[in-house]
């Protein structure tokens, strides 16, 4: 028996994590997925409870534990929706059938906290059931989203409050109210100058699947335009080998003077700008996996955060974009060539090219600001 095993026969904790298989499915994670080493702490620590039916319908499994600590909630990175009071019952994850699932947690006194996977059906049932009031959701960097509820109970100085949280933290996906920020003759000078260049550089993260994401940076952290790195996003070994790159400042690459056509489009968007890439996605099936961009601390729609604008310069009607939102939506959009739109990349996207030519969007992010968000 091995230590992680924590006195418990292996065959039991195999058996035990079976009825995790509802949770399991919508985990994209190592670190969230119930695994047997993870079923054997939260036995240990006594959080685990297993609801046993007399068939698959009738049971479920549920992690719980009494908060010790007055500790924030936060969505998107920084963003506080919610405090765990010391005394709060925290429901951290649940599996299986709706009712007995209901059932237990009626039989809690104190406040509950229930996170659940926002995509998962029957968790948003229990959600409906056990009367939950949404608070926000968690975003993680593998792109899960976690959905955030709680239930009061109800006390001398009334049902407790949650911060409130600017509509516009919650948008995932929006076009910019501008119409066409370029017109025609603007249009194809850019994309006649773009056929020029044969080369952009590979996109360094993991979720480029298949190599089908490239880029170059008109403005960025070094002079050179295939320089499309941003140092703070990048990990610790890369920051070993480059020690000093927290301290590079953005400056402009010589490409942004051969395309003299791009400074009309920055005009309209107000704001001081910090990295513009041409940004190159194969044909054919090419595809940035679902992925989120929580590595980069600075990004955000809030004053002084940095919002992602995307520009379609050249595109075709098989390229879909999704960006899904806190309650799990997703609906994939095209977007025309010309047009402006936010994308909340702290939340979980992906893109697919499925037509016969590039896509190449111009991508801009912005310092944020309240006339910038009075166009979303």
């Amino acid at each position: 028996m091995k230590p992680w095993q924590k006195g418990y026969e292996l065959e039991y904790l195999k058996k035990i994590t079976n009825y995790w298989s509802d949770y399991n499915e919508f985990s994209c994670s190592p670190f969230s997925e119930m695994k047997p080493n993870s079923v054997a702490s939260a036995l240990e620590a006594g959080h685990l409870e297993y609801l046993d039916g007399k068939d698959d319908y009738t049971s479920g499994s549920i992690e719980s534990y009494v908060q010790t600590v007055r500790r924030e909630i936060t969505a998107d990175g920084n963003v506080v929706i919610g405090v765990k009071e010391k005394g709060d019952r925290i429901i951290k994850r649940i599996s299986g059938d709706v009712f007995p699932l209901v059932n237990k947690i009626e039989t809690f006194t104190e406040p509950c906290w229930l996170f659940i996977w926002e995509e998962c059906v029957k968790s948003r049932n229990v959600v409906s059931f056990g009367k939950f009031q949404k608070v926000g959701a968690k975003i993680s960097s593998f792109g899960e989203i976690q959905g955030v509820y709680f239930k009061d109970v109800p006390g001398f100085f009334g049902e407790r409050e949650h911060p409130k949280v600017p509509e516009y933290e919650k948008y995932a996906l929006r076009k910019l109210k501008l119409g066409r920020v370029m017109d025609w003759p603007k249009k194809l000078k850019i994309q006649e100058k773009l056929k020029n260049i044969s080369e952009f550089t590979n996109h360094y993260s993991n979720y480029n699947a298949k190599g089908s994401w490239s880029a170059l940076s008109l403005r960025g952290y070094r002079s050179d335009p295939a320089f499309i790195t941003k140092p703070i996003e990048m990990n610790k070994k890369w920051k070993a080998e480059n020690p000093d790159s927290l301290e590079w400042q953005i400056e402009d690459t010589p490409l942004r003077a051969q395309f003299p056509e791009v400074e009309n489009l920055l005009k309209q968007l107000p704001g001081e700008k910090h990295r513009i890439r041409f940004m190159r996605l194969k044909p054919k099936g090419g595809e940035l996996r679902r992925h989120t961009d929580l590595v980069d601390p600075d990004q955000g729609i809030a004053d002084g955060k940095l919002a992602r604008i995307h520009i379609p310069i050249v595109t075709n009607d098989k390229v879909l974009f999704q960006n899904w939102d806190w309650d799990g939506n997703g609906e994939p959009k095209n977007m025309k060539e010309s047009e402006a739109w936010y994308l909340d990349v702290r939340k979980p996207h992906r893109a697919v090219n499925g037509g016969d030519i590039h896509r190449i969007h111009l991508v801009i992010d912005v310092v944020s600001n309240e006339k910038l968000r009075k166009l979303l």
